[in-house]
C-alpha cells in the first residue's frame, strides 16, 4: 500500500513538473506597454486625456516637465512625451 502511494506520488510530481514546464515564465504575462506614436496633440487633447486643468498645462509647461512646440501662436504636444510623462509618474 505505502508503495502504491509512493509510485502515486512520483507521478504527480513528474505530471506537475512537466506541466510546469509547459507554462510560459510569468513576466511573459505582464502586457507589453504599446509605444505612443509621434502623433501631435493640441491643449485640448492633453487636458482631456490627462483629465487636468488648463493652469496646470501651463504650469508644466513653465516648470519644464512637458516639452512643447509652438507654431502660429498655438500650442502643441508629442503623444511620446505625454506617454513618457505619464512612465514617469509626474
Amino acid at each position: 500500500m505505502q508503495e502504491t502511494n509512493t509510485q502515486l506520488l512520483k507521478e504527480i510530481i513528474n505530471l506537475l513538473y512537466y506541466i510546469l514546464q509547459k507554462m510560459p515564465h510569468p513576466t511573459a504575462l505582464i502586457p507589453k506597454p504599446v509605444a505612443a506614436k509621434n502623433n501631435w496633440l493640441d491643449s485640448q487633447d492633453v487636458m482631456q486625456q490627462l483629465h487636468i486643468s488648463p493652469r496646470t498645462l501651463q504650469r508644466w509647461r513653465n516648470e519644464g516637465k512637458l516639452s512643447f512646440s509652438k507654431v502660429r501662436g498655438k500650442i502643441w504636444y508629442l503623444e511620446s512625451d505625454i506617454h513618457q510623462l505619464l512612465m514617469e509618474g509626474r
